[in-house]
Order: structure tokens, then sequence, then C-alpha cells
């Protein structure tokens, strides 16, 4: 198993804000939610490069125009853990295709050390990086 995924998705990070679930096609969230599937299945290609368990590192390096993203940290934080865990999908993967089954981990409890950062730059977008803490 790989110790590390990275990969790069266009436009902001969807939030975790409302009570509605990321997964609903109704919440406003969507696009975002279907950004970041997509670029984290593009990412696994190999399924042996997916750190799916143990205790793991997560990097969020947000980018946009004036260096100040739009929502906070922890809500961002909190809709990538959602979106990229396998807890809680089951009930919407169906709608979803081939992204239904999409994870990198089984739980984002699983996240021991996470680092957030903005910067400035052109065009919007976001990094993210997962490596496993043990060997």
């Amino acid at each position: 198993m790989n110790a590390e995924v990275s990969f790069d998705v266009p436009g902001l990070p969807p939030t975790k804000n409302e009570a509605l679930s990321l997964f609903n096609p109704e919440h406003g969230q969507h696009d975002a939610v279907i950004r970041l599937l997509t670029a984290a299945r593009a990412a696994i290609i190999d399924p042996d490069t997916i750190p799916h368990t143990g205790p793991l590192g997560i990097e969020i390096v947000v980018t946009t125009a004036g260096g100040r993203a739009p929502a906070d940290a922890t809500n961002y934080l909190g809709g990538i853990g959602d979106v990229l865990q396998a807890r809680g999908k089951q009930s919407h993967a169906a709608q979803y295709g081939l992204l239904g089954g999409v994870a990198l981990f089984a739980d984002d409890g699983q996240l021991r050390e996470v680092r957030y950062r903005e910067r400035a730059g052109s065009p919007t977008s976001y990094s993210v990086r997962i490596w496993n803490l043990t060997p």
C-alpha cells in the first residue's frame, strides 16, 4: 500500500454547514462534492494507493485570488472528511454511480494530523494530501 495520495481539485471545497447530508443532490454543495469525488477517483486508479486503515494525516491548501477563503477551515475540513470517508455513503451511493464508492479512508476519525492553509493565487482550487502516520 502506498503511504500517500494527493490531488488537486478545481473550485472551493465542500463545506459542512447544515444538517442536510452533503450527498443529498439538493445540498448547495452538490457540485463541490462531485468535483472532489472525481479528483479523488482519478488519484486512486490503483486501489493499492488508498490509505484505508490506521491513523492518517491530511493537508488541505486552498488557493483563492485574495488568499482568503470564504468559509472557515473547520467547515472545509468537515466537508472534505465526510466526502472522502466510506462511512455514511451507503444511502446515497447508487445515485453517484462510479463516484459512489470513492473513499480514501473508512472513517474521518482516522485523521490524527491536520494541516490547513490558504494562499493567494489563481485559479481558485485546493489540494488534498493524505498520508499514513504509521509505516
